[in-house]
Order: C-alpha cells, then structure tokens, then sequence
C-alpha cells in the first residue's frame, strides 16, 4: 500500500509539474517521472490484489478494479478534455492530477484495514 500511495502521488506531482514547468527538461523530468510510475504502478496494484483477496473471489476483483479504471478513463478523459478545450491544457493536466486524489484517498483507508488485520 505505501508503495502505492507513493507512487500515486508521484504521479500527482509528475501531472502538475507537467502543467505548470515553463523549463521543457523540467517538463521532460516529470513526463519521465509519470511514464516510470504508471508503468510500476500495474505490478503492484496486481500483487496487492492477489495477496489480499480470497481465491475463489480474486478474479472478481481483478475485473472489477480494470473496469473501475476504465470507468473513470470514460467518464473522467472527455470532461478533462472539454476542460482542456475551454480553459487551457495546464489547467486540464491539474485537473487530471486532482482525479487522483480519491484514489489517494482510498489506498489511505486500505492501509488502515490492512493495519488492523
């Protein structure tokens, strides 16, 4: 979960340091810093899943979790996107950033429940 947690909100900060860098190799740093954290991010959340759920419901949840993601890619992508149409794309890339917090929070509350077990 701490790894997680930590890499969601590298993530946070890669998306705002995207937005907001005027400098392109500070762009180029948190482009990188994204792309490295998304792509350790499948692994673990995987790992986690299998480790804490039962066998018989596992492959419930591990469906349930990608359709969750891709949920929140179909309703989340075209409002960030219109945001990006009317506002600007530093203000679209900030917004997606701040689509991450729920799951900050959310990995947060796991970690409580997996402390108390």
């Amino acid at each position: 979960i701490n790894g997680l947690t930590l890499l969601y909100g590298l993530i946070f900060l890669g998306l705002v340091g995207l937005a907001w860098f005027q400098n392109f190799w500070l762009a180029v740093a948190a482009l990188w810093l994204i792309s490295l954290s998304r792509s350790t991010i499948g692994p673990l959340e995987s790992a986690w899943i299998v480790q804490n759920t039962a066998g018989p419901a596992r492959a419930t949840i591990i469906s349930l979790w990608s359709q969750a993601n891709a949920v929140g890619q179909i309703v989340g992508g075209p409002a960030v996107g219109w945001i990006g149409t009317v506002t600007g794309l530093r203000l679209a890339l900030s917004t997606a950033a701040g689509l991450l917090l729920p799951a900050q929070l959310l990995l947060t509350g796991a970690r409580r429940v997996t402390k108390e077990d």
